[in-house]
């Protein structure tokens, strides 16, 4: 149950606000003007009346008025959400985060599983905010663990607010990776590779899945007719080395893992990320390096 319920509320979360006020509207219209089926036959608003009267001791005038009022809330959601948010964009909520009219971001992400134990109990609710001057840019340290959607674009968004927020800490980051630069998502082969078999879009992880993949598929492959683990050892080791966006890779004797050099990349919040075209991304200076490779001392970084 707690599964199905779980699969039930991600559903929803995908699709937008716009979009869920839209069906709410037109299921307010079915409600109290269709006829709509019901098991092996049809229900009309007059049975509905009827059934619920009968079921319930209510008069039917009152299950009809109940039915306009209900209807009433359905079709005017928009409304009705336009001032218990005193005027949110609705974009925000299906978001879960943006910029208020104010200029202040404000998060929604209804990501906690624990919370819906709480649904029915809005009097342990909180609104809690920081009260703090923003003039005298205060810091409070804290360890955060985000739970997201997994689709395409999620980390660079993390990534590209934290960065907005937080510019002067943030434009100190670098690091080392494997990887080669970001291509837009819908250009590279993992992708070509998954929109060959199915019409949906891959997750933002599907880079990572085709590498892993891609190892077993030219073990298999490069075994020959024969597949036994020394074949694909075998196999493996004769697999010429590669660049990539999965950086050079280069199967040898006492080395099972492909990835043989790295490249020093940094922060750049001027530079237009190729994955999602926002402001942000990380950048290098066009090097490879192999771990005996890798200079010594100071990295001329930020550049």
């Amino acid at each position: 149950m707690e599964w199905e319920r779980r699969q039930v509320w991600e559903a929803l979360r995908r699709i937008p606000s716009g979009e869920l006020i839209a069906i709410l509207a037109k299921a307010a219209d079915l409600y109290e003007n269709g006829t709509l089926p019901m098991g092996d036959g049809q229900q009309s608003p007059d049975d509905f009346v009827h059934q619920q009267s009968a079921s319930t001791g209510l008069p039917e005038h009152m299950c009809r008025a109940n039915m306009s009022k209900n209807s009433f809330v359905l079709k005017n959601m928009e409304q009705i959400l336009d001032c218990l948010t005193r005027g949110l964009d609705l974009e925000i909520l299906t978001r879960g985060y943006g910029e208020e009219g104010r200029g202040v971001t404000v998060t929604y992400q209804a990501q906690s599983p624990a919370l819906a134990a709480f649904d029915n109990e809005p009097d342990r609710w909180l609104d809690v905010r920081w009260d703090v001057d923003g003039s005298k840019q205060e810091r409070f340290p804290a360890r955060l663990a985000l739970q997201s959607i997994n689709e395409p674009g999620t980390l660079a968004t993390i990534a590209q607010i934290i960065a907005a927020h937080s510019p002067e800490q943030w434009k100190r980051a670098f690091g080392v990776s494997p990887s080669a630069a970001q291509d837009p998502p819908d250009t590279n082969v993992a992708y070509e590779a998954y929109r060959s078999v199915r019409d949906d879009e891959p997750s933002q992880l599907i880079d990572i899945i085709f590498q892993q993949l891609l190892i077993l598929a030219l073990g298999v492959q490069m075994a020959g007719p024969e597949l036994t683990p020394e074949t694909f050892e075998t196999g493996l080791f004769s697999y010429g080395p590669g660049t990539g966006t999965a950086g050079t890779w280069d199967f040898s004797p006492e080395h099972y893992t492909p990835i043989t050099d790295a490249r020093v990349l940094w922060w750049d919040p001027d530079v237009v990320s190729p994955f999602n075209g926002a402001p942000g991304t990380y950048v290098d200076n066009g090097e490879r390096y192999s771990q005996d490779d890798m200079p010594e001392g100071q990295q001329e970084v930020f550049q």
